[in-house]
């Protein structure tokens, strides 16, 4: 789904105007952007951890050189890119239409006409790049997107010439489990072929709506790659014999891209038209962005570009434009409740499943994947060691022994810290598990809290000695205290989403903001009808409202323009034992609370109804108590960190568990957060230790 730009986004990259938001992943931030000419282009803007990396710009330099070599009807072309400037970006040209994952997501499998047609199309893409010497290396759904005269092979992010490179590690592996080839999970050396085994791999999703080695763990489905036969029984014969050659262990026995497309030219029936491959109802949710007109010259020069878009979850037009701070609401009480899942019976029900499906989101136009698969082969051999059908990808422990109080990954999901009870805080680097750094500032009393700036160049850390430390990334040295002689302990701290403010909780009901740059406080905010602890805030994601959960039980919600208070959300009273953790979904929408009373109450944030409470009823009554919660990026997956040493999975719509980690040396979870991607969650125990466990879902 195409999202408003964000306060702290730019309104221009290079020449090209930036109209939205497409999409987000470890390497970078994808927006949609128009050029002078009134051309739409996708542009990729490398995150900020990463610019600095000389050998990283040196390998996006070569990943700019291949891209530029390949050209055809199913590429998405590269048109323009800038690599010596602060942060690096590329364009390519835009493609209307939702990527095979998104559609298989939302309208199940393709039917077996279109499944051909879509085999033809990726097997000539394939071909044209394998034309100029370049590998993709890693084709899958969200790599494919779906155009209303076929498919689009797009991301040549991890591909290279097919020549040695001498910035390629010997030994490494690129590529996304259960899409990747057997010699690529075993470090091999890689050709077309490759590709050949991932098109098999994809074309299975497509006609099944799963991989052909089914689902799970990284390291279960890289072990699956290499050892296990492919599951085809649900493939149809149109594509049966020549997937299954496709997905041959050895590479020396899959077909060429021209000998797949002469069998594929063969197969398709009689052609319909261009347009008839796919249901046209894919395609509506972006046919606005191409008919757009350009904008006239005066609305370039001084105005900010709006776009409509048929959003097929609710079916109604919604402007884009960059979010602006607006009037707070009325204030309206709380309603009452029961602890259930059903909301009141004022309330509106949830809707259907489907009828909440969320619009589609576009993927990335050129997107890296080093990191995360790196990920993957780490978690490949730790997987061996714990044993098969083990989600644990690591353990990661601090020094001090003590605590862990809260977790969160940076931006791009290359590190993650932790805040420890006993005054430090730890960075680990994600993919190789090792520990890069500790914070510890002399004055601490023990780190309540943790968070990066969206930009991800400043960390920030709550202290229970009343002070907020803003930490420098990229040195690793202290660039700042925040102080409010008026507040006791910070608990919990959050940055707004343009990053200019930060937000602290502390004891007596207070919560103090301060200007970033500046380093001056802004306000505090303080409610008379309550005294006790403010143990949690978060920022609403347009920036307008902050929520803070207290420990009577309540979640208070401030307007960040006037500094008023504009609602109250209250638990059941009569079993609250103090909210302890809260977090606004992504889309701003609903805001979950976890209580201490050991569960997640979630509310809608434009009615101020309680909708849902998540429970389970499994865990231990004396040990109960939701310390943590956290959204998936997609919001479709809540996770709650309990003292009874698990973290449970939500699904957000029906309310059903699905998932529960447990490590037998837990002694309670008291942090949880998903890394960028959704693929990973981060668990800090009481132990000291940081938990990383596989998502699958």
């Amino acid at each position: 789904m195409l999202e408003g730009l964000r306060p702290a986004d730019p309104q221009r990259i290079g020449p090209y105007r930036l109209l939205g938001r497409l999409g987000s992943g470890g390497m970078g931030q994808v927006f949609l952007g128009r050029s002078m000419g009134g051309r739409l282009v996708a542009v990729k803007v490398i995150h900020p951890e990463l610019a600095g990396d000389r050998e990283f710009r040196a390998r996006f330099g070569q990943e700019l050189a291949a891209a530029r070599r390949v050209s055809g009807l199913f590429t998405a072309p590269v048109v323009d890119a800038d690599l010596d400037g602060p942060a690096p970006w590329l364009t390519t040209g835009y493609v209307r239409g939702p990527s095979l994952g998104e559609a298989v997501a939302a309208g199940g499998p393709m039917a077996p006409g279109a499944v051909v047609a879509l085999a033809a199309g990726l097997a000539e893409g394939l071909a044209g790049i394998h034309a100029v010497g370049v590998v993709h290396r890693d084709l899958k759904p969200s790599n494919v997107l779906l155009a209303e005269d076929g498919p689009r092979v797009i991301d040549f992010g991890i591909s290279r010439a097919a020549e040695a490179s001498a910035l390629t590690g010997t030994g490494l592996v690129v590529g996304s489990p259960g899409f990747m080839s057997p010699e690529q999970a075993d470090g091999r050396e890689i050709g077309p072929a490759t590709d050949v085994f991932s098109l098999g791999a994809v074309l299975v999703f497509a006609a099944t709506g799963n991989g052909p080695f089914g689902s799970g763990s990284a390291p279960a489905l890289l072990y699956r790659v290499v050892h296990s036969e492919p599951r085809l029984d649900d493939l149809g014969p149109e594509l049966h014999a020549l997937v299954a050659r496709c997905l041959a262990k050895d590479p020396a026995d899959r077909p060429g891209t021209a000998e797949l497309l002469a069998e594929l030219d063969a197969a398709r029936p009689t052609e319909t038209g261009p347009q008839d491959w796919l249901p046209a109802e894919l395609f509506r949710p972006h046919a606005d962005l191409a008919l757009s007109p350009p904008p006239a010259p005066a609305e370039q020069a001084h105005a900010a570009e709006r776009l409509a878009v048929d959003d097929p979850a609710t079916r109604t037009s919604t402007a884009l434009a960059t979010p602006r701070v607006r009037s707070a609401p009325p204030p309206s009480p709380p309603p009452p409740g029961p602890a259930g899942l059903a909301g009141p019976a004022s309330a509106p029900a949830p809707a259907p499943r489907r009828a909440r499906r969320r619009a589609w989101r576009m993927p990335t136009a050129v997107a890296l994947a080093v990191l995360a698969v790196a990920g993957a082969l780490l978690a490949y051999h730790q997987h061996m060691a714990h044993g098969r059908g083990s989600r644990l990808l690591a353990t990661l422990a601090g020094p001090s022994g003590r605590g862990i109080e809260s977790v969160a990954f940076s931006p791009g999901g290359k590190t993650l810290a932790a805040a420890s009870f006993g005054n430090s805080t730890y960075l680990w680097n994600v993919a190789s598990g090792t520990r890069v750094a500790t914070l510890t500032d002399p004055r601490s009393q023990g780190i309540d809290s943790v968070t990066y700036s969206p930009d991800g160049r400043t960390l920030a850390a709550a202290d229970l000695n009343g002070s907020a430390y803003l930490w420098d990334v990229a040195s690793r040295s202290l660039s700042a205290t925040l102080t409010d002689p008026l507040s006791g302990d910070l608990h919990s701290c959050a940055f707004s989403s343009d990053g200019a403010t930060l937000a602290a909780s502390a004891d007596f009901g207070d919560v103090t903001l301060w200007d970033v740059a500046s380093r001056s406080r802004i306000a505090r905010l303080t409610d008379p009808d309550y005294l006790a602890s403010d143990n949690s805030v978060a920022f609403s994601p347009d920036g307008t409202t902050i929520a803070v959960g207290d420990s009577d039980g309540y979640v208070y919600l401030w307007s960040t323009a006037s500094h008023a208070r504009i609602a109250v959300l209250a638990a059941p009273a009569t079993t609250s034992r103090g909210v302890d953790s809260i977090a606004f979904s992504p889309r701003g929408t609903t805001i979950v609370a976890g209580d201490l009373n050991g569960s997640a109450y979630l509310w809608d944030v434009a009615s101020r109804s309680r909708i849902a409470a998540f429970t389970d009823p499994s865990s231990s009554g004396t040990t109960r108590s939701i310390d943590s919660v956290a959204f998936s990026p997609d919001g479709k997956t809540l996770a709650t960190a309990d003292l009874d040493g698990s973290v449970y999975l939500w699904n957000v719509a029906s309310g059903a568990r699905i998932a529960t980690f447990t490590d037998p040396s837990s002694s309670g979870v008291a942090a949880v957060a998903f890394s960028p991607d959704g693929q990973t969650i981060a668990a800090g125990d009481n132990n000291g230790k940081v938990y990383l466990w596989a998502v699958t879902r």
